[in-house]
């Protein structure tokens, strides 16, 4: 027998094949609890995951089970374009006469084009939609169709014309929003085990707003200052108030989170903010760390007070210089020098933290000199900090929908390749066929293609392979996995490259016992420790051969 619910929410994977990208928008949360509180039944799924869980699950199998009254599905990062068209048609088929909405930032940029294009899709929501949702609902569920021109921020059809409500939300106070609850989600304790990217064995963590809105306009990012004026009407940064979030934290803690990861970075919200938000004498727990991604450089005084609340190792540091060259780092929105940059991760290294670090190989303004100059930052980088406790990533970016990128692409000195939603749904859609490295919506005009791919696999050869050299050889042994190279480390996990395919053909060179292609590796057990210490030795003799190269030049 189905089970009557009101609402139901889908989380859709990038691809139903490809169950990546799981981790919803941190105001979905809100949303559905919101509902909740007004009385609505509502269920979630979050099909990446249970495609994790299960390899045999399908959406339309999952869907028997329940009578919805009106569907949602979130379409808020472009990565979800075909996977959220793909889920809303799997519903119309089983529920012909439901409704569904979609939203978020990406649904929200291209609403007229979608609901023009798929007529799969009844409603989207665009921009906040605490206010919306429930409108929506409320119009949807009590047969008040009439009402719907009274829906603010909302994009329909009317006659077979699309109609766009004017958008008149936007949210001004976190005031009395559930962010913690998520109970309604199916298998919903595995939630708290996604990693960024998808649905990992990782340590309990949970990621919890403390703002919206942004004060900086990084020129790769849709969630900036200019695009939150044109995507969300927002013309200035929301705070929530400290004691909701210290409630949050002691409620997460409760449920066993070990660490919270932040929305927003709080080194920029103020000093006076984070003082309050970071008092020790507040501190409620010794076990629970943070997960920060910083948005420019924080002080030395934060990073005390972040270490006096948090636990240290329990938390990650995330920065992102994007490049070594400093006037492009400025360019994409970054400010500050590489000795200013140095000082803080000297700063993070007596604290023993984890970091991660970011850089990008496609960046407007970058060439083969300015990346030049963001390998030997790397370089500095791995030789100063404790290899276990590091990762430096080379990660290119894409062109999201409304960054200052796509909106002027003269400024940037880029040739835009994705200009419609239907681009952002063909890429997704065609994604086992295309390269990470060369299909990112975007082409700089100071390095073909050709040059961005040399630039994009040299990073492996110069950054991954002289991190290798740091660890002590006779304390690891070395996984290879469909997803890069990974050492284990004083019973730690270590990833040390992303690109199989470039590993493949030096470990088939040592004349190892392996199998070998670009899709994985299989290695007998027994000949780990063997490989690792005849990996030690290639990599010194790839570098002897390197450097001669370089004194003949």
């Amino acid at each position: 027998m189905n089970a009557d619910i009101d609402v139901l929410y889908i989380h859709p994977a990038r691809r139903s094949d490809c169950p990546m990208f799981n981790l919803m928008s941190v105001g979905v949360v809100g949303l559905m609890n919101l509902l909740r509180a007004q009385g609505y039944r509502v269920r979630g799924v979050n099909c990446g995951i249970e495609k994790r869980l299960d390899p045999r699950f399908y959406l339309e199998g999952w869907l028997g089970g329940y009578q919805p009254r009106i569907i949602f599905v979130d379409l808020h990062w472009y990565e979800h374009a075909y996977g959220a068209i793909e889920a809303v048609r799997t519903c119309k088929k089983l529920y012909p006469m439901i409704p569904i909405a979609l939203g978020g930032i990406s649904a929200s940029v291209f609403s007229h084009e979608i609901l023009s294009s798929f007529p799969e899709v009844d409603f989207i929501l665009r921009g906040d939609c605490e206010e919306p949702i429930v409108a929506l609902v409320d119009a949807v569920l009590h047969s008040n169709d009439s009402d719907l021109h009274l829906v603010p921020n909302l994009s329909w059809r009317r006659n077979g014309e699309v109609v766009e409500n004017e958008q008149s939300f936007t949210l001004k106070s976190f005031g009395g929003i559930d962010f913690v609850s998520i109970d309604f989600l199916e298998h919903w304790p595995m939630y708290y085990h996604m990693g960024i990217a998808e649905f990992v064995d990782c340590e309990p963590n949970f990621w919890l707003p403390i703002a919206r809105g942004c004060q900086f306009d990084c020129c790769f990012c849709s969630g900036g200052r200019e695009s939150q004026k044109r995507i969300f009407k927002r013309d200035q940064l929301i705070l929530r108030n400290i004691d909701d979030v210290h409630q949050d934290l002691q409620r997460l803690t409760k449920l066993g989170v070990i660490r919270v990861n932040l929305s927003h970075d709080p080194a920029c919200l103020g000093e006076s903010y984070w003082r309050k938000f970071l008092d020790p004498v507040k501190r409620f727990s010794s076990s629970l760390g943070v997960y920060l991604e910083f948005f420019q450089l924080p002080s030395i005084p934060f990073l005390k007070a972040l270490f006096e609340f948090f636990n240290v190792d329990r938390s990650i540091l995330i920065f992102t210089p994007i490049s070594g060259n400093e006037k492009v780092r400025s360019e994409g929105g970054k400010h500050f020098t590489n000795q200013q940059f140095l000082n803080v991760i000297e700063h993070c290294k007596r604290y023993g933290v984890e970091v991660g670090i970011y850089f990008s190989s496609n960046l407007p303004f970058e060439n083969l000199q300015t990346f030049q100059e963001s390998i030997e930052l790397a370089r500095s980088l791995i030789r100063i900090y404790p290899p276990d406790k590091l990762y430096v990533i080379n990660q290119q970016i894409a062109l999201d929908p409304e960054c200052p990128m796509y909106r002027d692409p003269e400024r940037y000195g880029i040739i835009r390749q994705f200009t419609s939603f239907q681009d952002y749904y063909d890429y997704c859609r065609d994604l086992p066929n295309k390269l990470q490295h060369s299909d990112n919506g975007f082409f700089t005009t100071l390095i073909d293609r050709a040059t961005l791919t040399a630039m994009y696999h040299g990073w492996d050869l110069e950054i991954n392979f002289e991190r290798l050299q740091r660890f002590p050889w006779n304390e690891v042994t070395l996984e290879i996995t469909p997803d890069g190279v990974v050492l284990i480390y004083k019973n730690q996990r270590v990833m040390v490259s992303y690109i199989v395919g470039d590993l493949c053909g030096f470990l088939q060179s040592l004349n190892l016992p392996l199998s070998c292609s670009q899709v994985g590796f299989s290695w007998p057990g027994n000949m780990v420790y063997e490989a690792v210490k005849e990996l030690d030795t290639f990599v010194t003799q790839l570098y002897t051969d390197k450097r001669k190269r370089e004194q003949c030049v």
